[in-house]
Parts: structure tokens; C-alpha cells; sequence
């Protein structure tokens, strides 16, 4: 298997396959009788290369009179997303009691849809969840977590949330 790919499994009816050094031996091969293995490898995030190339050969030890059919190559290009975020906060020095609304918004710059996009916007101490509204998906006030789901190549999503500034508790300041 190529870099970039991680051998998960195989299964074949005829012969056996070393996933180690990747050698599916057949052996005796009847003319016209097709077999096929199968192996499932898990496609790792695309590093600088954004696709794998895999190549297989097939050598036997008798003479192969057309050696071009010999050769299969396949190219992979894994799915990408490049999702964005940006918080803004509505007023950065509130008062006590104050309602402060903060918004995140969500962009998937593409060229590919985004799956399980998940959001991480917990309030800090010193503030109490008023409310949100969010344009997709769904919003735990407890945990922080906005499961937004899906989004196609330039889709944007956001998140509105309202909590109210507490009095501070002087004791955690000694």
C-alpha cells in the first residue's frame, strides 16, 4: 500500500497476501479463471500530497507474450474540506448583569463537502446561558458542543448565543 494508506484487513478465495510486504501469491492460475483480493486500508489525512497512487503488477513463470496488461495503477484523491471559523462578541466590556451575544460563523471554503463538523464554544466562568440561535444544527448549552452536521463547498452556518454577565465572586480573587 502506498503512504498515506493504512492496511486495516484483506480477503481473498485463492492464494494468500502478505500485507507486510504487500505479495499476493496466487499460485497455479487457470487461463480465463479471474481472481480478485480484496483489502481494506483506512485513507489517512492527505498530507502535502493530496493523492495516493497505488500500483499493481502481476508476474508468473511462464512466457507472457503481452507484458502491457501486466500493470494497474489507480489514483485516490481523498475527499478535503477547509472549514474556517470566526467568533465576534457584541460588546467586550459589559457591565454587571449585562446581556452579551457572541456569534460564531462557520465556513467551508471546499472544494469538498465537510461531514461531522463539530464546534467547541463553551462559556467561561463568570457568565449564565441566556440563550442561542443557531442557523443549523444543534447547540449543548452544558457541554459547549454545536454538532452542525454537514456542509456543502461554500456553505456558511451560525451560531448566536446570549449569556448574561455575573457578579464576580470576590473570594476567587485571594
Amino acid at each position: 500500500l502506498p503512504s498515506g494508506l493504512t492496511y486495516l484487513s484483506h480477503s481473498t478465495l485463492k492464494g494468500t497476501y502478505n500485507p507486510s510486504i504487500g505479495i499476493w501469491n496466487i499460485g497455479n492460475l487457470e487461463t480465463g479463471a479471474p481472481v480478485t483480493p480484496l483489502i481494506e486500508a483506512l485513507v489517512n489525512p492527505p498530507g502535502i500530497t493530496m493523492s495516493y497512487i497505488s500500483t499493481a503488477t502481476i508476474a508468473g513463470t511462464r512466457f507472457d507474450p503481452i507484458s502491457t496488461n501486466n500493470i494497474s495503477t489507480i489514483e485516490l484523491n481523498p475527499l478535503k474540506s477547509d472549514l474556517s471559523l470566526v467568533k465576534t462578541v457584541g460588546n467586550q466590556r459589559p457591565f454587571v448583569n449585562d446581556t452579551v451575544i457572541s456569534t460564531v460563523n462557520v465556513i467551508n471554503n471546499g472544494p469538498d463537502g465537510a461531514t461531522n463538523v463539530a464546534v467547541s464554544d463553551l462559556l467561561p466562568n463568570g457568565f449564565t446561558y441566556t440563550n442561542h440561535v443557531s442557523s443549523k444544527g444543534i447547540y449543548n448549552q452544558f457541554t459547549g458542543t454545536w454538532s452542525v452536521g454537514s456542509l456543502s463547498p461554500t456553505e456558511n452556518t451560525t451560531l448566536t448565543i446570549a449569556a448574561m454577565v455575573n457578579v464576580p465572586n470576590y473570594r476567587d480573587w485571594e
